[in-house]
């Protein structure tokens, strides 16, 4: 522990207070080892709305990776179209490049998976330690604005991993949102049948 309070007061002191890395997005490595350290050696159950934002970056690299990897395929065979002796990528490299591509919509799949399960996780765990659904309720409606606040009215995305979900994948949310609150609902009104039938 006291290694990584030393890695944390050296950035502190001697990489931040120069600006160099405050405009630039951090790399990938940073969002893996916070991710790791709130998944092991124990899920920290109040980091998970942190733990789903970080993931929400790994899969913005995960993107930029693919797009990058399409470009080198296409600029590849644009140049050796050109000409003929060009150097240009092996067989085997381009190989490895399209699989990215071919695989990319089954691993966006798996994100949103891993993040729908991460938040339907945090509802139950949070309704499971408190019983109190006025604490349970704000991070309903953060995870899933699509199904609005305690009035039914929409509310706006504000977690990093609602920004760039599209129509099926917000439905997908959509639905889990709609089960939490159904689970909320129905638990909260048996512990309040319960109370009710008490002597």
């Amino acid at each position: 522990m006291k290694q990584i309070k030393n890695v944390y007061t050296f950035v502190e002191k001697n990489v931040l207070p120069t600006g160099e890395i405050q405009d630039k997005v951090p790399p990938l490595q940073i969002f893996t080892y916070e991710v790791r350290k709130i998944l092991y050696p124990d899920l920290l159950y109040d980091q998970i709305p942190n733990l789903l934002d970080l993931l929400a970056n790994v899969d913005r690299y995960r993107a930029f990776i693919i797009e990058k990897a399409e470009q080198a395929v296409a600029f590849d065979r644009f140049y050796k179209h050109l000409h003929t002796d060009t150097l240009g990528l092996t067989e085997k490299e381009i190989k490895d490049l399209e699989e990215y591509s071919i695989h990319a919509e089954e691993m966006r799949g798996v994100y949103i998976a891993i993040v729908t399960q991460f938040c339907e996780l945090d509802i139950y765990q949070l309704w499971m330690t408190t019983g109190k659904l006025s604490v349970v309720w704000p991070r309903l409606t953060e995870y899933f604005p699509m199904i609005g606040d305690k009035k039914g009215k929409r509310v706006e995305p504000s977690r990093d991993f609602l920004l760039d979900l599209s129509a099926g994948e917000q439905e997908q949310l959509r639905k889990a949102g709609e089960e939490c609150y159904d689970y909320l609902e129905l638990s909260s009104d048996l512990a309040a049948n319960r109370e009710d039938k008490r002597p």
